[in-house]
Parts: C-alpha cells; structure tokens; sequence
C-alpha cells in the first residue's frame, strides 16, 4: 500500500507518505507555486486535475516530472491527446454517482481514483457504498490500481 498524502495534511512528517498530492483546477498560481518550490519538495508529485484540462497543463505538469496525473472525469470536457503520450502515471477521479463502467472507454490508464465524499469538502465522511464500488472495481479492472480521496480514517484503512 502507498499513501499519498495532500498538500494541507496536518501530521505528514508522523506518517509514511510515498506521493505528495495536489489538487489543482484551471489555475496558473497553482503550477507557480510548484515550480517555484520543486526543488524543495523531496516526494513524486500525485496532481489530480479537476477541470478542463488543456494541452499547455499538460506540457506544463510534463515539465515538472510528475509521478501521477489524475483527470477528474465529471469535468474533464474532451481529454487532449497529449494525456496519453505523458511519461506519469494516467488515471481517472470518478465520483461515487459516476458508473464505474465508463472505465471501458479508456483502456490506457494505470489507475483509477474513486472521490469517497463530496469533492471539495475537505473533512467530509467516507462513504461506505465506496466499498462496493471497490469491489466492482476488481472484478471488472483488474489491471487497474485504485486509489480513494476523502474520508479515510483510522477505521476506513484498515478496512480498505
């Protein structure tokens, strides 16, 4: 099991983080703080990109060597080819009312990242349906990794 951890994570330096994760919409202050602070940020870069993304975010995550790069799929609009072509890991963020099934239209991806609570709200209550998409998600992609946003506690990961 990896743990990535966000950016605003209150205990990161008491756990063990392997991705440092940044949440990111259309929003150029974003990628200027990261390429501002690079150098001092030791761990692989896990962006979850909540927007429409163009081919210049692209080319600019691209730039700073990002480990994972994560469209939200409710509102990605039409990914851009160049998404495909990047050397980072490539996955899709779906929301619990989204079918896990539209995975079938995308059979380059390396993972999937299922969002647990409402987007946006930090601090929000996993939900245990989640579990079940979990499963689903097994059974019908097995080749893909799959990751889960919001509301893991103590208690929901030692379950998951």
């Amino acid at each position: 099991m990896k743990i990535s951890a966000s950016v605003f994570a209150k205990k990161l330096k008491r756990i063990s983080v392997s991705l440092l994760h940044i949440d990111c919409k259309n929003d150029e202050s974003i990628l200027k703080t990261v390429r501002e602070n690079r150098k001092l940020l030791q761990l692989p870069l896990d962006v979850h990109f909540i927007g429409n993304i163009s081919e210049k975010f692209i080319s600019d995550f691209e730039a700073l060597n990002i480990a994972r790069l994560c469209l939200q799929y409710e509102n990605s609009g039409e990914i851009p080819a160049s998404f495909w072509d990047i050397k980072a890991q490539k996955g899709l963020a779906l929301q619990s009312h989204t079918p896990v099934d539209i995975l079938s239209d995308f059979p380059l991806l390396d993972f999937v990242m299922l969002m647990c609570t409402e987007p946006g709200e930090s601090g929000g209550k996993f939900e245990i349906s989640n579990f079940q998409r979990i499963n689903e998600l097994k059974r019908k992609f097995p080749h893909l990794k799959i990751t889960v946003d919001g509301g893991v506690n103590s208690e929901v990961a030692f379950v998951l």
